[in-house]
């Protein structure tokens, strides 16, 4: 398995490291010792969508492999409480677009990120339970 500084090493052509300087990150030329900053030479972002997923997800730990499934999960779920709020449900709902979307990423974090749902009920009868509970508070 390969970590993503080897992954980076083969696509850019060098041996990097990836260092961490306060809230930012940098690779460092392992043979150079020389800094390399994403602005001074390529752009990082770039290189990594460069590479394929299967890539990306051969070096990702079971933690961050979560951590991204929860991530697209939480999109989703915020899409499905978004379109039942604004296309089925008969009761108050904010109308400031700030406090709808606060709403619904409340929802969809109780979901995804707290497991406040139940294995025996299906889907989208957990979304209407969970919205009545965050409509009635």
């Amino acid at each position: 398995m390969n970590t993503l500084a080897e992954l980076l090493s083969e696509h850019i052509g060098h041996k990097v490291k990836i260092a961490r300087y306060g809230d930012d990150y940098a690779l460092e030329d392992m043979d150079t010792n020389e800094v390399i900053f994403d602005s001074d030479v390529y752009d990082l972002r770039e290189d990594i969508s460069e590479m394929s997923s299967s890539h990306l997800f051969n070096f990702m730990s079971a933690t961050q492999r979560d951590d991204i499934y929860r991530m697209v999960w939480f999109d989703y779920v915020c899409d499905d409480v978004e379109s039942y709020l604004a296309n089925e449900y008969n009761g108050d709902v904010p109308t400031d677009e700030e406090e709808f979307d606060g709403l619904v990423r409340d929802i969809a974090n109780a979901y995804v990120y707290n497991g406040d749902y139940n294995c025996n009920v299906d889907y989208w009868t957990q979304i209407w339970s969970l919205v009545d509970k965050y409509t009635r508070r």
